[in-house]
């Protein structure tokens, strides 16, 4: 049984070569590159947010001196995001004061927040980075941090349709939520840059054909390698016998 997560099956379809080097013959890498480490960096930092917060009513406030301590061990490629995190949130409990000034922190405060699911029916496994309460009191939003460059390419948007659809399957099969995960939602913190949009039925369609093509391909042990311009930049380029 292959079970696969979010990274593997994306791996996968960018080059089924490197997904047998890192899943199959667990080839480990000696280094986490930068990008990797200010990501984990950043999720940290978000989901720990919410348990350093003074709210009273209608007034919300950061603890300064956990922000303080915070600013001071990040690398400085990571403070502008945790800066402007801050800034995103602080306008999203206005939103959130303005339709619930009973009690804003319903909304505010996440139901979920990485959180690790595994479903063995389904074969998957993800870790989802926070999902919030919609404002009907029904339904879900699963939201995504990306701390990369906000792109608005079709094949990346295709990606992270792919990437939500995932968690979405995730969540519904999971007992955890009480109503359907009907948003999705993708924070770059890099330029709070936010993409939102309701999940139709064609992009629950193409993933779930994307994940039994992939799982097809693996079972026929299928592992050709996508050779391409990017190749000089794969982690594996030095033992691809492609190169």
């Amino acid at each position: 049984m292959t079970v696969l997560s979010k990274s593997s099956l994306n791996t996968y379809i960018t080059c089924p070569r490197l997904f047998k080097y890192v899943y199959v013959d667990k080839i480990k890498q000696d280094f986490t590159s930068p990008q990797a480490q200010r990501g984990i960096a950043f999720h940290q930092f978000a989901c720990d947010f919410y348990d350093n917060l003074h709210i009273s009513g209608t007034e919300f406030q950061v603890d300064q001196k956990w922000l303080n301590e915070q600013i001071t061990i990040m690398t400085p490629d990571v403070v502008p995001f945790i800066k402007n995190f801050v800034e995103f949130e602080q306008n999203r409990w206005k939103v959130c004061v303005e339709h619930c000034p009973e009690n804003p922190s319903k909304f505010f405060i996440p139901v979920l927040k990485e959180k690790k699911i595994l479903n063995l029916g389904l074969e998957i496994v993800g870790i989802i980075d926070r999902v919030d309460l919609n404002f009907d009191g029904k339904s879900y939003t699963a939201l995504d941090y990306k701390t990369e460059i906000y792109s608005t390419k079709s094949w990346k948007m295709t990606e992270h349709r792919r990437e939500m659809a995932f968690y979405k399957e995730l969540l519904e099969t999971s007992g955890l939520l009480e109503g359907p995960v009907t948003h999705f939602c993708i924070l770059y913190p890099r330029s709070n840059d936010v993409w939102t949009e309701v999940f139709n039925g064609r992009t629950l369609s193409a993933f779930k054909k994307k994940l039994a093509d992939v799982r097809q391909e693996i079972s026929e042990g299928k592992f050709d390698c996508s050779v391409g311009i990017f190749c000089r930049y794969c982690d594996m380029n030095m033992v691809c016998d492609m190169q």
